[in-house]
């Protein structure tokens, strides 16, 4: 019952992803109570299966709208499925944003009557809802979205959307050597893993059993995010150990819902800053600490930049393509030796004799 009066019937529950969500059912009075108790033990059970039951809404919702041909979600749909946005590394983010956050504020608006203030108000709720960083993301999807239109449609002058980015504060968050060992000594995998391998979040979350040849985990291109090619990481023994028994090649190593990779990191990493003690950091904070740790323990910058994906810029990347296999393994080696360092630091040395106190000769009777 909402203050204004208004009665539905909604189920509250949590998804395998620790995430908390509602389902709205329907308005009471339209809605009987028989039939809203069926959905509400479909919403459960298909919760415990580990099904969003707010899929099914999303996805009728997403029809309804792409029925009326002139409408931003129709015309994203075009955009997602044409052949050139299909091959992009994002194809999949970028079609989550725009279904998940961008269609519920502007989806069922002709496109043609979509205005500059519309996108801000959209903005600014994505913004408030879902924070800043996303607000921009989705500002790029339907720019995007507007100028592939532009480019098929007479007489249409997209908005000008290109000034209304938000400026995001600087991220140079490296986490200090008692704050590593807090975090490591939680035994979390996933936090260990990305330390170990200076690899992104999503890139460790969808990690599949047939990535892995022997200890070589090879990054597909289309999961890597900014080179869009084969990325090749030589794993330490330390990094091996913390993989669990080899499943089938589809399968993901740290799954989330059955046949799914971690889509929702903000419970876990709320458990993980509990259990350590530590605040104030992101999960892709490890991979700048991982990468200053490189530094530290007298790894060549090139290779230290190889190790993270990064492509070696200049004419030398456009001529030089050997994969430095060995010189990333010993990299790895030596940031694992280096994190174990940290983690279970040498005790100090013990002097010989009786404790520091020296002992003065006796001077002698004048």
């Amino acid at each position: 019952m909402q203050p204004s009066g208004h009665k539905s019937f909604a189920t509250f529950l949590r998804l395998k992803s620790g995430k908390q969500v509602k389902i709205v059912h329907g308005e009471a009075g339209v809605l009987s109570l028989h039939d809203a108790r069926e959905l509400n033990a479909k919403a459960i059970k298909e919760s415990k299966q580990g099904i969003d039951p707010r899929a099914a809404k999303q996805e009728a919702k997403t029809a309804q709208m792409v029925a009326k041909a002139d409408t931003f979600a129709a015309i994203a749909v075009r955009y997602l499925n044409h052949d050139e946005t299909v091959m992009l590394a994002s194809a999949h983010q970028v079609r989550d944003r725009l279904t998940r956050i961008v269609f519920p504020l502007i989806g069922d608006m002709p496109i043609r009557d979509i205005e500059r203030p519309d996108i801000v108000t959209a903005l600014d709720k994505i913004a408030s809802n879902n924070g800043r960083g996303q607000a921009n993301h989705c500002l790029s999807a339907i720019i995007q979205v507007c100028d592939f239109y532009a480019d098929r449609a007479r007489d249409y002058d997209p908005p000008r959307l290109k000034k209304l980015k938000r400026k995001l504060p600087s991220r140079d968050r490296v986490l200090t050597d008692d704050e590593i060992r807090r975090v490591w000594n939680t035994g979390d995998r996933f936090a260990r893993l990305l330390l170990l391998t200076a690899a992104r979040r999503t890139e460790v979350a969808e990690m599949q059993w047939k990535e892995i040849d022997g200890t070589n985990w090879t990054l597909p291109a289309a999961r890597n995010k900014k080179t869009e090619l084969d990325c090749i990481r030589p794993l330490s023994k330390a990094a091996v150990d913390l993989l669990p028994p080899r499943g089938d090649d589809d399968d993901f190593i740290f799954p989330g819902t059955p046949g799914q990779p971690i889509r929702s990191f903000s419970f876990a990493k709320a458990n993980l800053d509990k259990a350590s003690g530590t605040s104030g950091w992101r999960y892709h904070d490890l991979r700048r600490t991982a990468r200053t740790l490189l530094s530290r323990a007298g790894v060549s910058p090139d290779h230290g930049e190889r190790c993270l994906g990064h492509v070696v810029g200049g004419i030398r990347g456009v001529y030089d393509k050997w994969e430095f296999l060995a010189e990333k393994k010993h990299a790895f080696d030596v940031l694992a030796k280096h994190i174990d360092t940290i983690v279970n630091p040498p005790k100090p040395k013990k002097r010989k004799g009786k404790g520091n106190v020296v002992p003065f000769r006796k001077a002698h009777a004048a």
